[in-house]
């Protein structure tokens, strides 16, 4: 098979004259290649894929309607109207400051914002109750005074003068 050229070999492989050898070695090929093909497309997709991220992100139309539909929609308009309050105005120079990730799940991140108020993140991502005490001269914007106690998947934005 090494030794026969190629136009040789794929008129033999058309005409059903080839020897097991190209047969077999083709089909071996044409099988493996199928199936990691198939394989890799999995893998990839799972991990780079942006239609499933940009799918969790649109609104579900249909669902607009149903109480969920409601409650999700005041809560957009909620932020939105906080963001347009309390961040838009400030937002003239601002700048990253920080952020940190512990292994507890908790997630903070702070802001300079133009009038050199900070604006800090402070969420638990995680399914547990995390402790801490937050910064007590921070006014909060969004999800209320966070206390000593986080609980699982809260959010809180707070402004911190300067």
């Amino acid at each position: 098979m090494y030794y026969v050229d190629a136009p040789t070999v794929t008129v033999e492989f058309w005409t059903g004259t080839a020897s097991a050898e190209v047969y077999f070695f083709t089909g071996l090929f044409t099988l493996t290649t199928y199936a990691l093909a198939g394989w890799a497309r999995e893998q990839v997709c799972t991990y780079m894929c942006p239609w499933p991220r940009f799918q969790s992100a649109m609104l579900d139309w249909e669902s607009r309607n149903e109480p969920a539909g409601h409650q999700r929609l005041a809560l957009v308009q909620e932020l939105l109207v906080v963001r347009r309050r309390e961040i838009i105005p400030r937002l003239a120079n601002a700048a990253f400051g920080e952020a940190q990730a512990a292994d507890n799940g908790l997630l903070t991140a702070s802001w300079r914002l133009g009038d050199d108020t900070r604006l800090r993140l402070r969420a638990n991502l995680s399914i547990s109750k995390i402790t801490g005490n937050p910064r007590k001269t921070c006014i909060p914007i969004w999800g209320g005074e966070p206390g000593d106690v986080m609980m699982p998947w809260s959010v809180f934005w707070r402004l911190e003068p300067r």
